[in-house]
This record gives structure tokens, C-alpha cells and sequence, in this order.
């Protein structure tokens, strides 16, 4: 039995990832010990809140290192929300490194070019790489749920798998880097869009 590691480092919502992952037929399990990265084989990276805690958290609970050494080896990873911010090396939200796995960072929005922060809500993104394995078998809306104050600025724009326009700003919203995907919007709220996301992540190998 091939199970789905959720990261809990107590910035998240688990069990709405979970139940999402059951739903399109997953085996999900709640990891809280980076000794438990062994047993899975696959991981997800969740999170809602603040940059800084969220490291934090992960330092605490001594994640860090095994985190990127599992991702090193090439296993597949699924990071969300605040899960993929923390893939950059740094935030404008905080002052800690973040994981470095992704070369990039996180700024805040500009209120000169977004009306309204934080950005909540249901928006519709543009697949900008179809190769992506997120993608495959990809009929369904376009349409995924945001909640987030921050956004990815990356360094190299070829990782970049979708973006959307929230008023006058373009951002990216999704990577594909070889076992490395990430989204900023929430799929396990995202209706059959998002389940689709998470059924392709299954899958990979």
C-alpha cells in the first residue's frame, strides 16, 4: 500500500487535504516525525498562516533536513498554499530562510496594482506549461480557491506550470520541477478542479 504523507507541523488544515486525498481514492497519513518520511511514498506540504512560524514550526519539529532530503532523493512532492511559498528562499512576510528547495521568493502584495488584500476567493488561473504532470487528463474548470496575502516571485519563470491575474498583477500558481509540484491556491476547496489536481498527484511515481 503506496501512502500519502500530510506534514503536520501544526500550520494547517489536515484533515480537509485528507479527505480530499480519500476522496479520489489516496491512502492519506497525518506525519508528525520526520522518522515517518520513510514509510510514504509521496508527501504534501500544507499550510495556512505566517512564513516565519511555519519554519519555525518545521525546525521545531525537526523536519527540515529529512524534508529536502526526501525531495532530493525524488520523491514526489505536493506543496499548498503556504506549503509552496516555503519551498522560496525568502519571505517579505518574515525573516527567516525558508527551505531553498526552489530558487525565488515571496513578496507581498503591492497595493498599487491589487485592490483588495488579501486575495480570497475563487479566480480563474491560465495553465501556462501543459506538460505538467498536475495537468494530465485536465478537463475540468479552471477555477481554484485562494486565500493568501503573499505570492511566489520565482527566478526562473521555465518552472512555472500556471498564473492568474488578480487585478493589474500576474503571479505564478503553480510549478511543475521534475518531482516537485506546488500550488498556491487550496485544491482540497477547489471542487472537482482541485480533486482532479490531487487524483494526477496519486498517480505519480
Amino acid at each position: 500500500m503506496k501512502l500519502i504523507g500530510i506534514i503536520d507541523y501544526q500550520m494547517s488544515n489536515l484533515y480537509s487535504v485528507y479527505k480530499a486525498i480519500e476522496k479520489v481514492n489516496g491512502v492519506p497519513k497525518i506525519i508528525s516525525n520526520p522518522e515517518e518520511l520513510k514509510t510514504i511514498s509521496k508527501v504534501i506540504l500544507p499550510g495556512v498562516g505566517s512564513f516565519d512560524s511555519a519554519i519555525h514550526s518545521l525546525q521545531k519539529k525537526h523536519f527540515i533536513e529529512p524534508l529536502k532530503t526526501y525531495i532530493k532523493n525524488g520523491m514526489p512532492f505536493l506543496g499548498i498554499c503556504l506549503g509552496f511559498q516555503l519551498l522560496m528562499q525568502s519571505s517579505e512576510e518574515g525573516k527567516l530562510e525558508g527551505l531553498g528547495i526552489v530558487q525565488g521568493k515571496v513578496k507581498k502584495f503591492d497595493k498599487n496594482l491589487v485592490k483588495n488584500i488579501p486575495h480570497i476567493g475563487w479566480n480563474s488561473i491560465q495553465i501556462t506549461n501543459y506538460r505538467s504532470p498536475l495537468w494530465v487528463d485536465f478537463n475540468t474548470s479552471l477555477w481554484f480557491y485562494f486565500i493568501h496575502s503573499y505570492y511566489v516571485c520565482l527566478d526562473n519563470k521555465n518552472i512555472e506550470s500556471a498564473l492568474v491575474k488578480y487585478d493589474d498583477l500576474k503571479f505564478t500558481v503553480a510549478i511543475s520541477l521534475d518531482n516537485i509540484m506546488a500550488v498556491q491556491f487550496h485544491p482540497e476547496k477547489s471542487s472537482q478542479s482541485g480533486l482532479t489536481i490531487l487524483k494526477n498527484f496519486t498517480k505519480m511515481s
